[in-house]
């Protein structure tokens, strides 16, 4: 067996770490690799079909996001332009031969992290959101990539790969992404991507960015029985 626990861990150097636990899961729990989000003074942390708030990071309290829409599990939470944004799934279907063909994903947004509106529905499962030079970016299973100025009017764009992608940044340089098979794409200019390839032996399933840096966190399974879901 394993610890069933979720962690957080702060930091001020990337050297010596404080580790806190914030959630204690059951083996039924479907749990997709915890987000956190910092904005209006308060932290979210998504997980499964909840999420949990805190203030301080001492205290944490679980909410949930029903009735807005009946989720399948939260992947990601974001603050942009003043707003908590959650990706999300809510069907997730296979073949007889255990192939995936359907998906559906919703988009959900808050002001203070306790009501949540539906912004829009889409026929991918959703896997992360950015707001880069004027529009928000959404991306999710079968490598979609999509950015609308408004969350309404979604243009779909190419990139390039075909697995789900996982995560998606923006920096000083431009926008980084990467897949669940270690692949990372890069934009300049928000449009076109091109896959980079990076020496990395693990699986990765989040890209962040700060203090002029982007960094790439995942796990090597077969090592470990902790990976590292992100920072901020």
């Amino acid at each position: 067996t394993f610890d069933k626990t979720c962690h957080i861990c702060t930091s001020e150097d990337l050297k010596q770490f404080t580790d806190k636990v914030f959630y204690t899961f059951s083996p039924s729990d479907n749990l997709q690799n915890p987000r956190i989000a910092f904005g209006n003074g308060i932290f979210i942390i998504s997980m499964d079909t909840n999420y949990v708030i805190s203030s301080d990071l001492d205290t944490f309290v679980q909410k949930t996001i029903y009735p807005v829409i009946n989720v399948k599990a939260t992947t990601n939470v974001k603050f942009l332009n003043g707003k908590f944004y959650m990706t999300t799934w809510t069907i997730w279907t296979k073949t007889s031969t255990g192939e995936f063909d359907s998906y559906e994903g919703h988009l959900l947004s808050s002001s203070d992290g306790i009501t949540w509106v539906n912004e829009a529905t889409f026929s991918e499962a959703l896997r992360d959101i950015i707001y880069y030079n004027g529009y928000f970016y959404l991306c999710g299973t079968r490598g979609y990539l999509a950015r609308a100025p408004n969350l309404k009017k979604w243009e779909r764009l190419n990139s390039g790969v075909s697995n789900e992608l996982y995560s998606i940044v923006s920096g000083a340089s431009g926008i980084v992404a990467v897949t669940d098979l270690r692949d990372t794409i890069f934009s300049q200019d928000g449009i076109k991507f091109q896959k980079v390839f990076i020496n990395n032996s693990s699986c990765s399933n989040k890209v962040s960015y700060g203090n002029g840096m982007y960094f790439q966190t995942g796990a090597k399974f077969a090592q470990s029985y902790c990976r590292v879901s992100g920072m901020i």
